[in-house]
């Protein structure tokens, strides 16, 4: 995917705070672009090498550094890809895809739980709509295990029920 000069100008300048701290100037590099970048990057103490990824994952731009044309630089190099599906060479993970690889198995995994729990919500206002409690109240503890949750707290609300009858 083709990135514009607008694009990586802003990139640029958010990486560096204002285009006034240009090391040099950005120059068309394939479909991206890239700048000289003086000195090194380091993860810690001076951090632009943790803000460079930590930015590339969120703007869905591939960055590369390389070695630079002139003493004591490095090149750096955008590349805009399209989304986070597809191919290896059009796509760009998010920051919580890199670090939890699982998260979106889990994310899946939770969106069935929660639909099941949604059902099992709409069954118990059911039983409660037709339970005749005399007036009395109905006091439900909440479960806090994660493990079937939905079928605990059918059966805490059936009991809470039985009792309120009695």
């Amino acid at each position: 995917m083709e990135m514009t000069e607008k694009e990586a100008t802003k990139f640029f300048a958010e990486f560096y705070n204002g285009e006034h701290h240009f090391p040099d100037k950005i120059k068309p590099f394939g479909l991206g672009w890239s700048i000289a970048h003086y000195g090194e990057l380091a993860s810690f103490d001076f951090d632009q090498m943790t803000t460079l990824v930590l930015m590339a994952h969120r703007d869905c731009v591939r960055v590369s550094v390389m070695r630079g044309k002139k003493p004591n630089t490095v090149q750096i190099a955008l590349h805009k890809r399209a989304g986070r599906c597809g191919r290896m060479s059009e796509r760009h993970p998010s920051i919580e895809n890199i670090i939890a690889p699982d998260a979106a198995a889990e994310l899946d995994r939770l969106k069935v739980v929660n639909a099941e729990l949604l059902e099992a919500c709409k069954a118990v206002l059911a039983t409660i709509e037709r339970a005749d409690l005399g007036g009395k109240c109905l006091w439900i503890e909440p479960p806090y295990q994660a493990s079937a949750v939905h079928e605990t707290a059918t059966e805490r609300l059936q009991a809470a029920i039985a009792n309120a009858q009695t």
